[in-house]
């Protein structure tokens, strides 16, 4: 299937940005067996900013093998010519569940971005167990002093106690390189999360996270401890016979 997409990108303070246009153009195609999934992007983008445009591969591969009936492995990888915002927006969650932090923007120019990912997920019963590890490298035509390279990973577990009280443990771990900056992070969180659930759909969850950075060359690091009271209520979707046409 061919597909694509343009956008024009427009900014308050063109003193600092430029106004550009971004066109990507691929194919894309899915294969679907009995335990494994394959999805491929293979194209092209472009960006061009009003005077000398740029153009880069567009590829994206996604493969999802089930490996037993509670288990599966996810694996992706690819590379494309992005910008800050349109990164932010296509950010992915690891095995935590929540979206990764990526390393601040510094600038509106355009990169190219070369990534790699593996995630495992088993679930029973009771117990669900996730670990994802990524890696990733922006590389900034011109402006070397800005790339970086970023990799780590995730790990969640989460056990049902009963049918109405959970338990979570979750961490993480990321390194991040500014290569030419004399800039380093490696940070990291180590959390854990207790859930009850009264009644049909009210939902207490008390969660507390120790969050630390380590950091070299130009940077600080620190620590910091979380914890915070969730109260939820979800309610419960009624369902008459008599509409549905049921029980007749």
């Amino acid at each position: 299937m061919l597909d694509g997409n343009t956008e024009h990108v427009l900014f308050d303070n063109t003193a600092l940005n430029t106004d550009f246009d971004r066109s990507s153009g691929y194919v894309h195609y899915e294969l679907h067996g009995a335990r494994t999934d394959l999805v491929a992007n293979l194209g092209a983008t472009e960006l061009n900013p009003g005077s000398a445009s740029r153009s880069g591969p567009l590829i994206g591969l996604e493969l999802t093998r089930i490996l037993s009936p509670v288990a599966k492995l996810t694996l992706k990888a690819g590379q494309e010519l992005t910008y800050a915002s349109t990164s932010f927006s296509t950010l992915e969650s690891g095995a935590m569940g929540a979206i990764s932090i990526a390393p601040a923007a510094l600038t509106s120019n355009s990169y190219t971005s070369t990534y790699a990912s593996v995630g495992w997920h088993y679930e029973r019963d009771r117990t669900t167990l996730g670990l994802s590890a990524r890696s990733e490298k922006d590389s900034y035509e011109g402006q070397s002093s800005l790339d970086n390279s970023r990799s780590g990973g995730e790990l969640k577990l989460d056990r049902k106690v009963t049918r109405a009280f959970s338990a979570e443990l979750l961490g993480s771990v990321y390194y991040t390189d500014y290569t030419h900056a004399n800039y380093t992070t490696a940070d990291g969180l180590v959390g854990a999360a207790l859930t009850l659930r009264a009644g049909r759909g009210l939902e207490f969850r008390l969660r507390y996270n120790h969050v630390s950075r380590v950091a070299t060359g130009i940077g600080a690091g620190f620590r910091e401890n979380i914890g915070f009271l969730t109260i939820g209520y979800r309610p419960q979707q009624l369902h008459s016979p008599d509409l549905l046409g049921e029980g007749r």
